[in-house]
């Protein structure tokens, strides 16, 4: 099992990458929106994960975008986003995207 310092191992304050093997990566705008979007996309509920994005509680940023570490829980770290068109906005992902 892989422990939670051996994932997005920056720490708060740090610049990272965002980085998926798709071109695109998942950002919720809340910790509960996050636990919504991994439920639904565990579930393989599309329907659920097209009314987070409708709703606002998910966006997309491209794969390679720069960000900060403001917060970092147990696998998913909060980044405000630094380039891009979504710039200056934050938001949670997993720890996993942080490189």
């Amino acid at each position: 099992m892989t422990s939670d310092s051996n994932i997005g191992s920056k720490s708060i304050s740090d610049i990272c990458t965002l980085s998926t093997n798709i071109d695109i990566v998942p950002i919720s705008v809340s910790k509960e929106a996050f636990e919504e979007w991994t439920k639904a996309r565990v579930a393989k509920d599309d329907q659920g994960m097209k009314n987070l994005i409708f709703l606002g509680k998910v966006f997309f940023v491209s794969s390679g975008t720069q960000a900060k570490i403001i917060d970092r829980e147990y696998l998913i770290r909060k980044v405000r986003i630094l380039n891009g068109d979504k710039e200056g906005i934050a938001g949670w992902v997993s720890a996993n995207y942080v490189k």
